[in-house]
């Protein structure tokens, strides 16, 4: 996971936020969150993220995760919703 994430942008700093990883550019983008059965990738700003598939998950104010349960799920989508939470860093 960390690779993909790595692979998409080598300028995304990694650190320890909340005890799971987190990513961020001028401000926290995304994290990787650990379950018993499963990985989440929360997206802090996952409501303004394109999702005409229904792949991200959540009911919450901005956040919403994107759940990884096998090598499968880390696909094309996975890329392109990191990429779009990357691109809205950018954004004012």
């Amino acid at each position: 996971m960390r690779k993909k994430i790595f692979d998409i942008d080598s300028d995304l700093d990694e650190e320890i936020k909340w005890n799971n990883l987190t990513y961020r550019k001028k401000r926290p983008l995304f994290g990787i969150v650990i379950h018993k059965n499963h990985i989440n990738l929360e997206f802090w700003q996952g409501t303004l993220l394109r999702d005409p598939d229904n792949l991200i998950e959540g009911i919450g104010k901005k956040i919403r995760h994107y759940k990884i349960r096998n090598e499968d799920d880390i696909n094309i989508h996975l890329e392109d919703f990191i990429k779009q939470a990357i691109s809205l860093d950018s954004k004012p």
